[in-house]
């Protein structure tokens, strides 16, 4: 066998003619050379295969999974995609795989190199932006052969770049060059790709607090454990629990999580039953109603995901739940957030695993197992490659799970992820495409005014409640409100309507049914046991009843009460710890229920507060409303008419922010010598104006910014601590983890 080469390996021919002679003997050698011209020579083995040399054989572009080469391990061509044709997006943190060949004579030790960024400006314009160094450890082993699902499943197999989040946008080129650890150059590649789609994470947080039983489940004869009082999380929890969602769905690195008003006080314990296989419990039906009533009240925003964000310690039994446009589970589990979320953008499960119904459209990837990703994925905060026969898609039941091919496919300009396109044309030709859709100012979400007309909020009256077994409805809200129509879910052949005084119909809508996905197992899909439903009625008037009929005619009315509600004498007052105390007087029947709404902008928009209040007043948590001026106004219903409050005015305080880490994650094991992420969350800052953050890694500071990248330390326990100071104040967090000494270490080692 060959020796390794240590040096340059760069032969020219000469090099490689005397080291041939040394194969074959120096007669045969020359007359190789007699009959390879120098012509033929440059053109055809220089230029075509350059074998006897270091050389870029591919760059992987991958922000989640990507295909590369993909002829070599899917076997039906289907199912394959030109190198880097997964849709990229704007403003991800990007990985550049450079896959590397040494000569045929021996394998190149040390092989490193830059990576080259450019931008496309007005059309035809390249720009430099950014000169790349490789990751951790820097080089790389080049050697003559490698098999393919060896070299593609390791990252310490390629030459790895990161191209930060801030710089990837755009029509962008990309151009690698090989170097040894004297900077002399081996080879050079480039690649361009369309990163001009800008897609963004938005999660609409209702935080829950929990003040109730340990359990549902108690025993007879064994005494009852003392009941549990737990906080609700925070938003920064909201967003260090959506880290892996950030990681794998094809979105920029920079969420929108906001808070949907205040913290939803829960009582129940949801470790009760199932209703059946693969839905939720009772309780969990329950809290989803309470969810739903929240999401209407902030008007059933259609460029959101809502989720119901409960804290760590509640009572149980089903992970995770969730119906179309919302989802819910407890802070800090990010695989069951990013799965029930994919509930929200309306998708079933897949294949794998007890998941019940499932998505009959999802492939097969050839030669892989049902459920399979696809391609090879990358986990691009610790390198890890989530290989194709050995991963689940994240809807099905099977682990471990990533993003594959065909939910990435899915996510591609979905509406809740406000897609935007980022195109390098000459600005007149952008205004001109804008003058061409330019419509008036009357949609509420977001400011674009050509944006989706289905985001416009209509007058409706909002019914929800349970269809319980038999078909009895059993209606718990009734609210007239100003909301998106859009409701995901199935029409069930049941009808609600607004009847006159002589019992004609008014107005009326289908009640649909909100198919429950109950984490742990399948889909909702039994028609034999309760279900929540929810129906938008268009408010055209008082009326006189409210009825729900089907087939066998009336199953429920309601009528209008002899006097309508009332509310009135609304005052809020702020708090020393930031909150707001507001209070009111009302008449709003037997068992009244109450909302109340702020704004910023002076009635255009409004956002849920609090739901669910029966008596005359709400202490508003600090982080429910935005600093400034606000208006408040409380929305009293009494099962059949809404009353609306004339506004009041408050001014909110600013505070200190929120912070959470997201990457690492407490007790997480990482490998020493890797690149390690450091990632914040600092939901409402400025990053860079307005704040300072600092990365002390134990007990000594060694980065600065939102997102940082280091060696991970040697071997052993970890302290992580992040420091942040704003204008209003400091706020810290920490976590702790271990790195453990890979065997046989890098490549290089």
């Amino acid at each position: 066998m060959a020796p390794e080469t240590h040096g340059d390996p760069t032969m020219h021919r000469d090099d490689w003619l005397a080291r041939l002679a040394e194969a074959l003997g120096s007669d045969d050698a020359r007359r190789v050379a007699e009959v390879l011209p120098r012509r033929v020579w440059d053109d055809w083995a220089v230029e075509r295969f350059r074998f006897w040399w270091v050389r870029a054989t591919g760059m992987e572009v991958t922000q989640s999974i990507q295909h590369h080469q993909a002829h070599q391990h899917l076997t039906d061509p289907a199912d394959r995609g030109a190198d880097n044709s997964v849709r990229l997006v704007a403003g991800k943190t990007t990985w550049v795989r450079v896959y590397v060949r040494g000569g045929i004579f021996g394998t190149v030790h040390g092989v490193t190199g830059r990576l080259r960024v450019q931008r496309r400006i007005l059309g035809f314009l390249w720009v430099d932006v950014a000169t790349l160094s490789p990751l951790a450890p820097g080089t790389v082993r080049a050697r003559p052969f490698l098999d393919y699902a060896t070299e593609r499943g390791n990252v310490a197999h390629t030459l790895n770049f990161r191209v930060p989040p801030e710089t990837f946008w755009g029509n962008v080129r990309m151009t690698v060059t090989l170097t040894d650890g004297a900077r002399r150059e081996y080879d050079t590649r480039t690649v361009t790709v369309d990163a001009t789609l800008r897609q963004t994470l938005r999660l609409r947080g209702i935080l829950v607090s929990y003040n109730g039983p340990t359990t549902a489940n108690a025993t007879p004869g064994i005494p009852t454990p003392p009941p549990l009082n737990l906080a609700a999380p925070s938003l920064a929890d909201l967003q260090a629990t959506s880290a892996r969602a950030l990681r794998a769905m094809p979105v920029q690195a920079w969420g929108s999580f906001t808070q949907a008003g205040a913290t939803l006080a829960w009582t129940r314990p949801l470790d009760d039953p199932r209703l059946n296989a693969g839905g939720c419990s009772a309780n969990w039906n329950l809290l989803l109603n309470a969810l739903t009533n929240r999401r209407t009240a902030d008007g059933n925003r259609t460029d959101v995901v809502y989720y119901g964000l409960l804290p760590s310690g509640i009572p149980l039994g089903v992970p995770g739940c969730g119906i179309g446009g919302l989802g819910s589970a407890v802070s800090g589990d990010q695989g069951t957030l990013l799965h029930e979320i994919g509930h929200g953008y309306g998708f079933q499960h897949t294949p794998c695993g007890a998941a019940g119904a499932t998505d009959p459209s999802y492939p097969t990837y050839e030669p892989y197992a049902a459920a399979s990703i696809g391609e090879y994925g990358l986990d691009t905060s610790t390198g890890a490659v989530l290989v194709p026969g050995a991963t689940s898609d994240y809807m099905s039941y099977c682990f471990p799970q990533w993003m594959s091919l065909y939910q990435h496919r899915r996510l591609i300009q979905h509406a809740r992820l406000d897609p935007r396109w980022e195109n390098d044309q000459p600005w007149l030709d952008t205004y001109r495409e804008w003058r061409k859709y330019r419509v008036e100012e009357d949609l509420p979400y977001p400011p674009d005014p050509w944006r989706r007309a289905d985001m416009r909020a209509q007058q409706v009256i909002s019914v929800t409640g349970v269809v319980h077994p038999g078909g009895r409805p059993e209606v718990l809200t009734v609210a007239r409100v100003a909301a998106s129509t859009q409701l995901d879910g199935r029409r069930t052949g049941l009808t609600v309507s607004l009847r006159g005084r002589g019992g004609e119909v008014l107005a009326q809508a289908p009640l649909v049914r909100l198919t429950t996905h109950g984490g742990g197992c399948g889909c909702d899909d039994d028609d034999t046991s309760s279900y929540l439903f929810q129906a938008f009625v268009p408010d055209v008037e008082v009326g006189d009843a409210l009825t729900i009929d089907g087939d066998a005619g009336e199953l429920w009315v309601r009528h209008a009460p002899e006097e309508p509600a009332e509310v009135h004498h609304v005052t809020a007052e702020p708090g020393d710890d930031g909150s707001t105390n507001v209070r009111w007087e009302a008449h709003a029947g037997k068992e009244p229920e109450f909302w109340v709404q702020a704004t910023q902008d002076g009635g255009r928009t409004w956002d849920a507060v609090a739901t669910g209040v029966t008596g005359d007043g709400v202490v508003v948590d600090a982080g429910a409303l935005p600093a400034g001026a606000v208006e408040l106004r409380v929305l009293a219903h009494d099962g059949f008419t809404t009353a609306v409050s004339e506004t009041v005015r408050v001014e909110v305080p600013a505070r200190a922010p929120s912070v959470a880490i997201m990457h690492p994650v407490d007790d997480q094991t990482l490998p020493a010598g890797g690149a390690l992420q450091l990632w914040a969350a600092v939901p409402g800052v400025d990053v860079g104006r307005d704040a300072e953050i600092r990365w002390v890694l134990d007990g000594h500071e060694v980065a600065a910014g939102e997102e940082a990248w280091v060696e991970a330390p040697e071997a052993g326990a970890h302290k992580l601590e992040l420091l942040v100071r704003t204008g209003d104040g400091e706020a810290a967090a920490g976590v702790t983890f271990t790195t453990v000494a890979i065997e046989g270490g890098s490549e290089e080692s």
